[in-house]
This record gives C-alpha cells, structure tokens and sequence, in this order.
C-alpha cells in the first residue's frame, strides 16, 4: 500500500475553499486538528472492537471507510495548512516527506504486529486505547501517526483492503461535501 498525497491535496484544497467562503474566514489549524480528532474517534466507534459489552456488533466496511475518509479529509486539510505545503504546493519533495512518514510508521506497525501474539482485534483494540489514553502513557502520538494508525487498523480489519479503495471512498466523500457545502449543511 503506498499513499499517494500529492493527488489527494489538491482534492481537498477545493472543499476548504467551500467551506471557507461559506464560513467567510480560514479555519485555524488547532480546529482542523480536533475535527481530525473527532473524526478518529467517530471511526473508533465505528470499528467497536473496543466496546466488550456489545456482543452483536458488526464490522460495516462501508461506515469504516467514509469515517476513514473524514479522518482523511481532516489530515489533508492539515496538511494544506501547513506553511511549507501552502506556500510550496507544487514541492513533490515536501509532499514525498509526508508520505513517508505515514508509511514509515505504518512499516514500524507492521512490523510490531509481527512480533505480537496479539489476536488482530486485540492489536486494534491496544491501538485504540493508546491513542485515547495517551495524555496518560509514555506515548506522545502526533496527527501523521495517528492517520497511520487509522489507516493501519483498516488493514487488520480488511486483510485485502488496498489503497485505492481508501482513496476512491475519500475522493466519494470529498464530493459528497462540497454539495453539503453548495447546500445548507
């Protein structure tokens, strides 16, 4: 699986300018990053492995991959946010950094699956509670590592996923929101 953002960023730059011009100001980086959390937790909830009480929960590829693709929406718009992307858009070479980082980390998750007796919804759940809990842990988990691990537990979830299936369901959902936006959303 290898990403591709210098596609995607350009997508995702044309729903900010809708959003932008309906809000009438820029959104500040600090509220792009807690929509991306929110979005994260939202697809948590969708995954629901976590939720041991429940013991009727089905996996719904599907809502997994249009919550996926709002985490995705939100990383991206970070990503466009960032100084040296904005003000270089068209520098493959900055671009390549980001993409990089996301598959270095999910080789290193990759890699530390396969050391782990961990049942694969086990692996997800830790994930899970790693990136909740961790204000309360050794871990200091950033927005790149955390898309990583979004992206790297629908990969346990759906051996076969691939990344362009990622990609069309955020290409759907970019769609999707720029007609919100052109509507009353």
């Amino acid at each position: 699986m290898r990403i591709n953002l210098q596609e995607l960023l350009p997508i995702q730059a044309e729903v900010d300018s809708f959003v932008i011009e309906r809000l009438g100001k820029e959104v500040s980086v600090d509220n792009l990053i807690l929509a991306f959390q929110v979005e994260l937790f939202e697809y948590f909830n969708a995954i629901g492995t976590w939720k041991w009480w429940k013991h009727n929960h089905k996996i719904d590829r599907e809502r997994i991959l249009d919550e996926l693709a709002d985490c995705f929406a939100f990383y991206l718009a970070i990503l466009n946010k960032t100084e040296e992307i904005a003000n270089k858009r068209d520098n493959k070479s900055i671009i390549d950094e980001y993409e990089n980082e996301i598959q270095e980390n999910l080789n290193e998750l990759i890699k530390q699956q396969m050391k782990s007796l961990e049942e694969p919804m086990e692996l997800i759940n830790n994930w899970i509670l790693v990136i909740a809990a961790s204000h309360e842990t050794e871990y200091e988990i950033h927005t790149t590592q955390r898309f990583a691990i979004a992206i790297f537990i629908a990969t346990q979830l759906f051996e076969e996923i691939t990344w362009e299936e990622i990609t069309n369901a955020y290409k759907k959902k970019s769609k999707i929101n720029i007609e919100r936006q052109r509507g009353d959303y």
